[in-house]
């Protein structure tokens, strides 16, 4: 959705996008797509976690029920 505010055109999509992530880095939320990439770059042969089962494990990690995914 594009919004043409005070002269200028603002994706309005983008932005949910960015302020989403912001909001997760401040919550400490894990991103789970950079998980996806760093783990295809740096571990090829590995199997990647589902975000439910990936999401789990990082709250796992963080908050003590052992555990983690944390490799490097």
């Amino acid at each position: 959705m594009i919004c043409r505010c005070f002269g200028r055109t603002f994706d309005v999509s983008q932005a949910a996008r960015s302020a989403r992530a912001a909001v997760e880095l401040v919550a400490g939320l894990p991103d789970y797509d950079r998980y996806v990439a760093h783990l295809r770059d740096t571990h090829p042969g590995e199997a990647v976690l589902s975000r439910e089962a990936f999401f789990r494990a990082r709250q796992d990690a963080r908050f003590g029920a052992g555990g983690g995914l944390r490799c490097c």
